[in-house]
């Protein structure tokens, strides 16, 4: 059985260049790791990926086929694909505290907001508890976040004193409010 997450090390890895990506349903595509873009089969019509997911190096004809043509970006793509790919994400520590390195971008405008809002408070460094107080999102999809963050490489463990997103109800609340107005704001949502 295939370790998802060296899978997905590879895929953040520059060196690899171009890889060609494939699942137990068939190709996905082509990916380019040092410009980090993906080119989807365009046979390809599943949101997701299964646990069969691998890859081999493409070959210079292989990458031929794409040349010229723009890709799309492979860190969005990769969050996008594994939110829809439940049965391959691996088990974290959900009693840890983890800290956000990068944003996710997602794309189906119906989680975006719980992502975000998720994303907003592991920003500052909490535990999953925390989250789950604070955001008022269900906890499974604050684990699938967390699960897919991690898997990434987005969120990484910090020590508890680290962490600095405040769970007292009262102070913090008008601020957290304030940040997502001002997200959305930014956003256009």
């Amino acid at each position: 059985n295939l370790d998802i997450g060296k899978i997905i090390s590879e895929f953040l890895t520059e060196r690899n260049g171009n890889l060609q990506i494939f699942d137990g349903s068939g190709n996905i595509g082509l990916m380019n790791t040092r410009t980090e873009q993906v080119w989807i089969d365009t046979e390809r019509k599943l949101p997701g990926i299964d646990a069969g997911v691998n890859f081999t190096y493409a070959t210079m004809q292989m990458a031929q086929t794409v040349k010229g043509i723009q890709g799309v970006d492979l860190r969005s793509w990769l969050w996008n694909v594994l939110w829809h790919s439940s049965e391959i994400v691996k088990d974290v520590d959900y009693k840890a505290y983890y800290q956000l390195k990068s944003w996710p971008q997602p794309n189906n405008k119906l989680d975006r907001q719980a992502i975000f809002r998720i994303a907003a408070c592991f920003e500052k460094g909490a535990s999953v508890a925390q989250v789950e107080q604070k955001s008022k999102v269900p906890a499974d999809v604050i684990r699938r976040f967390v699960k897919i963050a991690v898997l990434m490489q987005m969120l990484v463990e910090t020590e508890e004193k680290q962490a600095r997103l405040v769970t007292e109800e009262k102070p913090a609340e008008g601020l957290l409010k304030g940040f997502f107005g001002k997200l959305r704001k930014k956003l256009g949502l």
